[in-house]
């Protein structure tokens, strides 16, 4: 099991409106299809190398269920002690623990 963290936002001088709403839920499927080109946003190169890296982890997974390789930074299989994950943004990189905090304190208040 692979985890991310999708926390690119779309560039507010080219989408003032929809920028407002930071990363929201499924943004990121515009990125991994390819189809950042709607509604009239032109994409920046930033949001073309976000989407190619994207396109390149799925269809490796998709090929082989890892989705590493190709000389992307590397994304970490998930481990309940550390939570790994990779953080997708304008730089690509992996990290531990997303928002862990807060999902401990639920967790905490859930038990």
């Amino acid at each position: 099991m692979y985890r991310y963290f999708f926390t690119k936002s779309l560039d507010p001088t080219r989408a003032p409106l929809a920028a407002r709403d930071g990363a929201y839920h499924g943004l990121e499927l515009f990125c991994v299809f390819g189809s950042l080109n709607v509604a009239g946003y032109r994409p920046s190169a930033a949001d073309l190398a976000l989407s190619e890296a994207l396109q390149g982890y799925w269809l490796r997974f998709a090929a082989t269920g890892d989705p590493n390789g190709g000389g992307a930074p590397a994304w970490p299989a998930y481990d309940a002690v550390t939570d790994p994950h990779l953080v997708l943004d304008t730089t690509v990189a992996a990290a531990n623990g997303v928002r862990a905090g807060r999902c401990d304190a639920i967790a905490a208040a859930l038990r």
